[in-house]
């Protein structure tokens, strides 16, 4: 019983970002056996460059932000020095997301929880936006995840 309301729990809590027939089985039925995952980031506005990286048990992370050492560089008035951190949990057998930003980041248009405190499962699909979306027009990427 104990851990089947640890599990509602989780899929209730990632659910505040969208939820979908895919996500809530992957969170209560996650897939131990993938080895990597292609992230493709397909931009939502033309000055935004469409970004690919892989991600493995050896390279489980990537960076999104304004500083030289981000992953993808973006440019941006409220796009931080270290916006966000895309973690691959081959264990977990899910890619998740990680808001480290001091403006914010949206997933699916509600704000992750801020400065590092949680990760949020990322899944096909979804809108990650690098500012607030009632601040003026979408400006983020389309996440594509195939996994291997």
């Amino acid at each position: 019983l104990e851990k089947a309301e640890k599990a509602l729990q989780r899929v209730s809590a990632h659910c505040n970002w969208g939820a979908s027939e895919s996500k809530i089985r992957a969170i209560l039925q996650p897939r131990t056996d993938y080895k990597g995952v292609r992230v493709r980031l397909a931009s939502m506005v033309p000055n935004l460059k469409n970004f690919t990286k892989s991600l493995t048990l050896s390279e489980p992370t990537f960076s999104i932000g304004t500083d030289p050492s981000s992953s993808l560089r973006v440019k941006g008035e409220l796009v931080s020095r270290s916006h966000v951190v895309i973690e691959f949990q081959p264990g977990k057998g899910s890619v998740y997301v990680v808001d480290t930003s001091t403006n914010g980041t949206f997933l699916n248009g509600k704000r992750l929880p801020p400065k590092s405190s949680a990760k949020v499962l990322l899944s096909h699909g979804d809108e990650l936006l690098l500012q607030d979306p009632n601040s003026g027009p979408e400006f983020g990427y389309m996440v594509n995840l195939e996994f291997s």
